[in-house]
C-alpha cells in the first residue's frame, strides 16, 4: 500500500478519516491524498467487513420494494474475491459510495492516535487498476 498527500509519500499509519462530518465543508486548507491498495491487501483488510455489508444489502433488499443497489442484487451478492476478479468498476463504485467508512477503517481504523498526521474528510474517487485500486480524495492536517 502507498500513500501520498500533495505529491508527498506518507505512512498510512498516520492517516485517520473523518466520521462526524465526512465530506462536509471544512475551514481548513484541503490537502488532496492517493492511496494506492493492491487486491490482495483489500482482500485481507475489507473481506469480513465487506461480507456483513452483503448480507445487510440481501436482508435490506428482501424487506424493499426496489433494492438499493439493483447490480449486487442482479449479481447475487457476490463475495469481495468475485468483486475483485470480475465487476472492478461495480467494486469502485461501492467503496466510494456505499462502503467508504468500511474501506476507511480496513485502512486507518487501528492507527494509534498518537500518529495522526492528516485527517481523511472525503473520498472523491475510486479509481480501478490492473490488481490495484486508487482512492483519491481530499482531507487536511492535523
Amino acid at each position: 500500500m502507498k500513500c501520498c498527500i500533495s505529491g508527498e509519500e506518507v505512512e498510512i499509519g498516520h492517516l485517520i478519516y473523518r466520521d462526524l462530518g465526512y465530506g462536509s465543508r471544512v475551514d481548513k486548507e484541503t490537502l488532496t491524498f492517493q492511496i494506492l491498495i493492491n487486491d490482495e491487501e483489500l482482500l485481507a483488510r475489507l473481506a469480513d467487513s465487506y461480507a456483513g455489508f452483503s448480507v445487510d444489502c440481501k436482508w435490506d433488499d428482501q424487506t424493499l420494494i426496489e433494492p438499493d443497489i439493483s447490480e449486487l442484487k442482479d449479481l447475487g451478492y457476490p463475495s469481495l474475491d468475485k468483486l475483485l476478479a470480475e465487476h472492478r468498476l461495480l467494486l469502485a463504485t461501492l467503496m466510494k459510495d456505499y462502503l467508504y467508512f468500511h474501506v476507511l477503517d480496513a485502512l486507518t481504523g487501528h492507527n494509534p492516535r498518537s500518529d495522526w498526521r492528516f485527517t481523511i474528510n472525503l473520498i472523491e474517487q475510486v479509481v480501478p487498476g490492473n490488481g490495484s485500486f486508487c482512492l483519491v480524495g481530499h482531507g487536511y492536517m492535523i
